[in-house]
């Protein structure tokens, strides 16, 4: 009997174990980058205040190229390399048509890459690879 008590205990702190440990590993996974919750114009604000660059992701939700670049977002260098550099702002322009005019955008997706005095520094269309994103990137600000 005391065996299977043993058992027992030894089977829940496996599994307890195996539990956190999967919490854990979790935790540290990016989840993506960390795109600003609100309108345009507050970006913009931030932009201002914070002194950081940042870009506008313009996309379709139904497109096959969006869907390709929201896949480069979501790879681990691009998101810890953005979030620590920028900031990051993403709109549908099926949604949001007037901030594709504001942009004279014609394709998407498209990333706008502006600096802290909101001026446009360069245009992203179409995928990159994850390396390729960050060194064009580095390179607008150099």
């Amino acid at each position: 009997m005391p065996m299977k008590k043993y058992l027992y205990a030894l089977m829940f702190l496996l599994i307890t174990g195996v539990s956190l440990m999967a919490q854990t590993v979790k935790k540290n996974t990016p989840a993506g980058i960390i795109f600003f919750d609100g309108s345009l114009p507050a970006f913009e604000i931030l932009l201002q205040d914070s002194g950081k660059p940042g870009f506008v992701f313009l996309y379709s939700a139904g497109q096959r190229e969006s869907a390709a670049i929201k896949r480069l977002l979501e790879d681990e260098s691009v998101i810890n390399y953005v979030d620590s550099a920028y900031h990051a702002y993403k709109t549908d322009v099926t949604e949001n048509p007037q901030l594709a005019l504001k942009y004279g955008i014609e394709n998407v997706p498209c990333l706008i890459i502006i600096d802290k005095n909101l001026r446009e520094r360069s245009r992203i269309y179409g995928y990159r690879t994850p390396a390729d994103f960050i060194n064009l990137l580095k390179q607008v600000f150099e």
